[in-house]
């Protein structure tokens, strides 16, 4: 039975899409259901997934709606990103996101323009293309400019800030992110506001400033998510709220965060999804020390290592027990892993993931004391951290190197891998007071924001108190004038037509009045304010007429009052 459970759940979604896309009769439909259905599938069965990727662009050429055809070209090449770690993927992601550009630009689709340059500049970051990716940013923005449209902007500015903190120019970047913010807030969309804060968490996790980065998750995105009941984004959030808790070092959260993750995917019967929060609980349990139960985790949920081997990525399975059966001091059995990991990091993965191989297996031989070995491997680290300019690679390496030679009495490149170390650490620690300039520097923008913001406030506070008092004057002079009426000679008529407008003009300041303190009550609930209006109409509009009429009445019959009083003093006076 617990098996049959795990079938309905695994096959609940993409069964669904097919469903619906056999009985769809528009191309859009037709586009979108064969679109998820094709990253559904990238890394269980891509065959299938390039299938249906066919026939999500067929689907969409045949609509013949430009924009659709964009999106869906954008979309699939969106799909070759998640085995980022292989060769040729990226490649025919760009090959796909060149297609949504010239559509975009022989159709003069600004908005299509937009989100197909913000891709192809996400996609360059990827490849260790800065300067690409901030060209592409920079053009986003520009056309975005012109457009009348939120999520266009919001896209264009949080590109760029990305692009900028690439770069590790931090605080353009976080002046991007904080424009993407300000126009999210500005059109109200509580979407675009939540997407915007993700940059931002983003950001101050980037900067270790993991608090405030929780701050953002906990108090507006996780919020909005649930509100809007965004169930797969907010599976994702407690994904990355755990990502930054273990971060912190508090891996017991890590690890509720994680369980929450996979009870939100449990509850939307997408068991697939929940890949990314398995491989993050074994990941902190490796991060804690804790190597035999991140192992015994591993095994445990085999989901992980299948969907790993479809998508042709072997060589990250035997990379997770190579490492955990080097730090557990089991080297047998991790020289059987590195052995079958080796040539598929060789003829496969990029860059950044061959770096972390070498650096995995060099400490695997230093730990072994082959050190002539552990040299070679150190090598090929320094390497692709010179063809990357990364920093943190060149020094790990170098620092290794200087320490392999010594133990191999080679002082002299030794000393001069020790001269490029302290070169390497040295700029190191100047981005790191940069990094501390930047959070002071971050620090005064927030703080020149809020008292900004306060000072807008407090403008529009007086403002309106102006106004309110303004309209007290008003209303108090009109009832005064009403009163002087029932004093003068002046038409029945005139008196009703002013205490009509004067009380109108009580009872709409007194709801004036109370709106305010509706909204607070009802937190702007549609339902709860309508009920709340309609029982203060309730009590208010009877007591607006009985009112009116009591003045009024009073008023004119006051002066009737007067009026035959004095022709009776006149007659009096005659006789």
């Amino acid at each position: 039975m617990a098996a049959a459970k795990r079938g309905i759940g695994q096959e609940y979604w993409p069964d669904s899409l097919k469903r619906s896309l056999a009985h769809a009769t528009e191309w859009k439909d037709k586009a979108q259901l064969a679109t998820n259905l094709a990253l559904y599938y990238f890394g269980l069965d891509r065959p299938l997934s390039d299938e249906y990727g066919r026939q999500a662009i067929e689907a969409a050429e045949m609509s013949r709606d430009r924009m659709l055809m964009i999106t869906t070209y954008l979309n699939n090449g969106r799909r070759f990103e998640q085995g980022v770690g292989l060769k040729g993927n990226l490649e025919m992601a760009m090959d796909l996101f060149r297609r949504a550009e010239k559509i975009a630009k022989e159709e003069k689709l600004d908005e299509g323009l937009v989100y197909a340059e913000v891709t192809i500049s996400e996609l360059y970051r990827t490849m260790g293309d800065n300067a690409q990716a901030m060209a592409y940013s920079n053009q986003a923005v520009t056309t975005a400019s012109d457009l009348d449209n939120d999520s266009a902007q919001v896209a264009a500015y949080a590109s760029l800030g990305e692009s900028y903190q690439a770069r590790n120019e931090q605080l353009l970047a976080f002046r991007n992110y904080l424009k993407a913010l300000d126009v999210a807030e500005q059109g109200k969309d509580d979407w675009l506001i939540r997407n915007a804060s993700a940059y931002l968490a983003y950001f101050y996790n980037r900067i270790h400033e993991e608090d405030k980065a929780i701050d953002y998750e906990l108090n507006t995105i996780i919020p909005i998510d649930r509100k809007l009941k965004h169930f797969f984004e907010l599976r994702a959030d407690y994904n990355t709220l755990a990502q930054i808790f273990a971060r912190k070092g508090e891996y017991d959260i890590a690890i509720s965060s994680y369980e929450h993750g996979i009870r939100l995917a449990d509850s939307i019967h997408f068991d697939l999804v929940k890949i990314d929060s398995y491989f993050g609980m074994f990941d902190t349990y490796f991060k804690s020390g804790q190597y035999q139960k991140g192992m015994d985790y591993f095994r445990q949920h085999p989901v992980v290592s299948d969907y790993l081997r479809r998508a042709g990525m072997q060589y990250v399975i035997d990379g997770i027990y190579a490492d955990a059966y080097t730090d557990m001091g089991r080297y047998d059995s991790a020289a059987y892993y590195f052995d079958r990991e080796g040539p598929e990091v060789e003829t496969k993965a990029n860059s950044p993931a061959r770096a972390d191989f070498y650096d995995e297996i060099g400490e695997f031989y230093k730990k072994r004391q082959l050190w002539d070995k552990a040299i070679g491997y150190y090598q090929k680290e320094e390497a692709i951290g010179k063809a990357m300019g990364d920093l943190h690679v060149l020094e790990h390496a170098d620092e290794n190197l200087d320490t392999l030679y010594l133990r191999s009495n080679d002082f002299t490149k030794a000393y001069a891998y020790h001269t490029q170390h302290v070169q390497y650490s040295d700029s190191l620690r100047e981005l790191s007071k940069a990094t501390e300039l930047l959070k002071l520097e971050v620090g005064n923008d927030n703080r020149r924001r809020e008292r900004l913001s306060r000072e807008e406030a407090q403008e529009k506070e007086r403002r309106h108190n102006v106004q309110y008092m303004g309209f007290t004057v008003g209303l108090v002079a009109l009832f005064i004038a009403l009163v002087m009426m029932g004093w003068l000679a002046v038409p029945t008529s005139v008196i009703r037509g002013l205490g009509f407008l004067s009380f109108i003009f009580l009872f709409e300041f007194i709801i004036l009045l109370t709106d305010k303190q509706i909204g607070e009550l009802t937190h702007d609930e549609p339902w709860k304010v309508l009920l709340i209006k309609i029982a203060l109409a309730a009590v208010l509009l009877p007591l607006h007429h009985w009112s009116e009429h009591k003045v009024i009445h009073y008023l004119s019959s006051r002066k009737k009052f007067k009026g035959a009083r004095r022709i009776q003093e006149e007659a009096v006076a005659s006789n």
